[in-house]
């Protein structure tokens, strides 16, 4: 069956469907396979459609970009092939983003879900000594330890940035798999190692951490006898219901005491609802 839509207010297209039901909108099939009719310039000639330009359809910058290679119509910018958008007019995946609207594809409503969590801090004044770096890394995987714990997964791998003063910086990742990173001293443990492997004598103004690998908590092994894992689990649980109860980091490691002015909440200006929800949580 063919049958007529409009892809974001911008282009009538015709695509083929392969059920009985004409419809005619701004909403796209997503569980059918449709394909773009080769003859379209000739049949919207036909039904009194005409091909505008794209000013009033696209922003200003996209419209000079288009241009730019020669794209002036709506029907010109869905006949551009796919290398065309992606390497010469977009030169980026927004091309590919744009080649897959314009026939069909519902991109902009996916969803996807969380893959890591992450803590960053600039620090006050710049410092290359370990102990000093160990007490800031161990509060930001503390914050990160209890987002993640909060949303019911554990990780199965860290990352360790270090910006330095000079300018430049240092990046480290590790996957463990098998292992339940769960615990805020688990997360410790194994992002302190990272951090000893950055170069040395060179004064930190930036610190980051990251964990990734996400797994819901339900997918642990069980075991037939506690372990030791299970204990640090069970007791993470604990300590985070009573900081949740009688307010934050009133139980937290002797090694972050000193800290309350540093590694302070901060909100980013592209925080959405659960980011918030989050970082006034942990």
């Amino acid at each position: 069956m063919v049958w007529v839509t409009a892809v974001d207010t911008m282009l009538a297209t015709l695509v083929l469907v392969n059920d009985t039901t004409m419809t005619c909108g701004i909403h796209r099939h997503v569980h059918t396979r449709a394909a773009v009719h080769p003859h379209l310039g000739v049949a919207l000639h036909r039904q009194g459609i005409r091909d505008p330009r794209l000013r009033g359809y696209t922003s200003m910058r996209y419209e000079a970009r288009l241009n730019a290679w020669g794209i002036m119509t709506p029907l010109g910018f869905l006949r551009a092939p796919l290398w065309q958008l992606h390497k010469q007019v977009f030169r980026s995946v927004v091309g590919y983003y744009w080649y897959l609207r314009l026939r069909g594809y519902e991109i902009d409503t996916a969803v996807f879900g969380r893959k890591s969590y992450g803590q960053s801090y600039s620090l006050h004044h710049f410092t290359a000594d370990s102990r000093e770096l160990r007490r800031l890394l161990m509060k930001l995987c503390e914050k990160m330890g209890r987002r993640l714990r909060h949303s019911g997964h554990f990780a199965q791998g860290v990352h360790v940035f270090c910006g330095f003063r000079e300018h430049g910086g240092w990046h480290l990742g590790r996957t463990f798999p098998g292992r339940v990173l769960y615990a805020t001293q688990d997360l410790y443990q194994v992002t302190a190692e990272l951090l000893e492997q950055r170069p040395a004598g060179r004064k930190v103004a930036h610190l980051a951490v990251s964990c990734y690998g996400l797994v819901p908590i339900e997918l642990m092994p069980a075991a037939l006898f506690e372990t030791p894992e299970a204990e640090r689990i069970r007791l993470a649980g604990y300590l985070d219901r009573i900081n949740d109860r009688y307010g934050e980091y009133v139980i937290h490691p002797a090694s972050m005491m000193g800290l309350e002015k540093e590694v302070i909440k901060r909100v980013p200006f592209h925080a959405t609802r659960d980011t918030l929800s989050e970082i006034y949580r942990a």
